[in-house]
């Protein structure tokens, strides 16, 4: 009797340790599965850094230290790949000529050559024009790439007209002892107001722009500027100055400009190459001589439809200008155009 009873209570006891055995071999799988779980995750940080330099020797830039998630195989394998194989032909450099075994030069690309400073050839300028500008027929000025003086075209040309009259060679040849100090490139250039002229020696301003251009043009090689320098351009009504709605714009307008580049022209000066003559020639070809103005002699040029400007050319070399009388008659002009 005991030991059946003794037997039974061992029999209940057994089904309370059984338990122990599967949730040991269930904690064993997750421990496994874990393993297994954390060397896939080892390996896919592994192929993200290989992509992540591939991609980086690609493109030139530094690799994040960082991990990430990855999806799917960027490259087939861990071997970077070069610029050709990723983008083809495109980064290819177009090819130059080719270069001949018996050739002793190769063009070379030159670069510009800078002339004459211009901010000491405005200083002289100005003061050499000192009593034109003083007048408001003249301007020197200067930006970055020209050094411009504006010339009134009353002060060298009739109106109307595309030929210079005689006294311009006074105010040219100061302008042209300065020029010919320097190997700068030069344009002249014609402008003027939008009052319309046709007529039969010139269809409209363009015309007349480019003529009285051309005009100085020829006046400054003739007084011993190399042409090689030199261009002409016209600009017509089309680059006004000032408002042509007023008589004074309209003026401001009417003008020749010479023009100085900061560039060379890379060509010898000519003052000592060409001659200088003191020829102005007119439309019927007349010649009419310049003489050396003595300081006590004047020659009057009407800029205006109220008065005149004499201009007095003085011993030393400069010029004066002043609107006083004179018992010379001065040239009559009409307005110019």
């Amino acid at each position: 009797m005991y030991r059946h009873r003794v037997r039974h209570q061992e029999n209940e006891q057994e089904p309370l340790d059984r338990w122990l055995v599967s949730y040991a071999d269930y904690v064993t799988l997750m421990f496994a599965l874990f393993v297994v779980l954390y060397s896939i995750a080892i390996h896919k940080e592994e192929e993200y850094k290989t992509i992540s330099e591939t991609l980086a020797q690609v493109f030139e830039k530094p690799v994040d230290k960082q991990t990430g998630v990855v999806g799917d195989a960027v490259l087939t394998d861990n071997q970077p790949r070069s610029d050709y194989q990723q983008f083809g032909a495109s980064l290819e450099v177009p090819s130059g000529p080719e270069v001949v075994a018996d050739a002793k030069e190769q063009p070379v690309l030159e670069k510009p050559q800078f002339g004459n400073p211009l901010v000491s050839l405005q200083q002289q300028l100005t003061q050499s024009l000192a009593n034109l500008i003083e007048k408001g027929v003249a301007k020197v000025e200067s930006d970055e790439e020209w050094l411009t003086i504006q010339l009134n075209s009353g002060l060298l040309f009739p109106s109307g007209s595309g030929s210079p009259i005689a006294t311009a060679d006074i105010v040219l040849k100061e302008i042209v002892t300065l020029l010919n100090q320097t190997n700068n490139i030069i344009r002249v250039r014609g402008y003027t107001d939008n009052e319309a002229i046709h007529n039969e020696i010139f269809d409209s301003n363009w015309e007349l722009s480019m003529a009285r251009a051309m005009a100085v043009l020829r006046r400054l090689q003739a007084l011993g500027v190399n042409p090689e320098r030199m261009a002409a351009e016209g600009y017509g009504e089309y680059s006004p100055f000032a408002d042509n709605s007023t008589a004074e714009g309209r003026t401001e307008n009417r003008k020749v400009v010479i023009a100085v580049s900061k560039l060379s022209a890379q060509v010898p000066q000519s003052a000592a190459e060409l001659p200088v003559k003191n020829v102005a020639t007119e439309p019927n070809n007349t010649e009419v001589s310049v003489e050396q103005t003595p300081a006590s002699a004047a020659e009057d040029v009407e800029v205006s439809a109220d008065g005149t400007i004499k201009v007095i050319r003085l011993p030393h070399g400069g010029i004066k200008i002043t609107s006083a009388g004179d018992k010379t008659a001065p040239v009559q002009q009409k307005r110019d155009n």
